[in-house]
């Protein structure tokens, strides 16, 4: 049989690039919240960066739309005055109407267009944080795959790199390999 830990858990990458800390060694007890590794953040703040960016600039264009379409707005209303009293054209009345319906289209889509660059913000940031990771619970390294240096590969569809495992060496339980024997 095998003795072995009641509670393990396996470290793994979410996000890939190279380890630039990693102040633990094979071993070592840890705190629930010590700093177990840290990644390259470089490429993460990056694209923090361009998120943010996109998302101020969704945020112009939202203003913009809002402005064209107060502006279509009262273009739309004058006209529609001068169009019951038969002072312009059905022609005139039709491009009023259209250009009021695509200021109100743009503006939509701008506001579509805020909520999108928000969501890139956010998962940006989520990204970001996943560059440093921090023990889940207080236990000791049993195992350290990774060494600083090295890049790990983090995936959100698969597991990524195991870094290490950490265990709870104060509760241990016997795992038989022949039942007959236990």
């Amino acid at each position: 049989g095998r003795i072995q830990p009641v509670l393990q858990v396996k470290i793994s990458a979410e996000v890939s690039g190279e380890i630039i800390d990693l102040p633990v060694k094979e071993g070592q007890k840890v705190n629930k919240g010590d700093l177990l590794v840290r990644i390259k953040p470089d490429f993460y703040i990056a694209a923090t960066n361009q998120a943010n960016a996109s998302y101020k600039s969704a945020l112009a264009g939202k203003s913009v739309g809002e402005a064209n379409l107060r502006r279509a707005e009262a273009e739309f209303k004058r006209i529609q005055d001068l169009f019951r009293t038969k002072l312009v054209s059905d022609s005139a009345f039709d491009e009023a109407r259209a250009a009021h319906d695509v200021a109100q289209a743009q503006l939509e889509s701008a506001v579509h267009q805020v909520e999108v660059a928000r969501a890139a913000v956010d998962s940006a940031r989520e990204s970001l944080d996943k560059t440093t990771i921090s023990a889940p619970l207080a236990g000791t390294i049993s195992r350290l795959n990774s060494r600083l240096g090295e890049r790990v590969l983090g995936t959100v569809q698969n597991v990524g790199t195991e870094i290490m495992t950490i265990a709870n060496l104060n509760e241990m339980e016997a795992i038989c390999s022949e039942p007959d024997f236990c």
